[in-house]
């Protein structure tokens, strides 16, 4: 390719990105490959009970269920050293997806 074609395609591409940018329609065939399916994963929390006011507090981030367990576990084991007194009950819980949201 000459410099020349190259300039001008890369013009052409900028104007179809600004133009997408800008809402215009993606052509179908280019459509159909951006979107896959996403398979509905689900994820869990560990929870515990405050001892003052029984009000539960999430507590790390969302994981998978193994991991979860190994978090509660070392927590639950926490507790019953008696290192750590503000919490009791660790438990892992299932999340609910928030669907619509892209």
């Amino acid at each position: 390719m000459t410099s020349r074609q190259i300039r001008r395609l890369r013009r052409q591409f900028a104007e179809q990105v600004d133009r997408e940018r800008n809402g215009a329609p993606i052509p179908g065939d280019i459509l159909e490959r951006m979107t896959k399916p996403k398979s509905p994963d689900v994820l869990f929390q560990v929870v515990v009970t405050v001892r003052e006011n029984r009000a539960l507090l999430p507590v790390g981030p969302a994981m998978n269920r193994d991991a979860c367990g190994l978090m509660a576990e070392a927590v639950n084991k926490q507790i019953a050293l008696g290192r750590e007194r503000t919490w009791m009950n660790a438990a892992v819980v299932p999340l609910t997806p928030i669907t619509g949201v892209h």
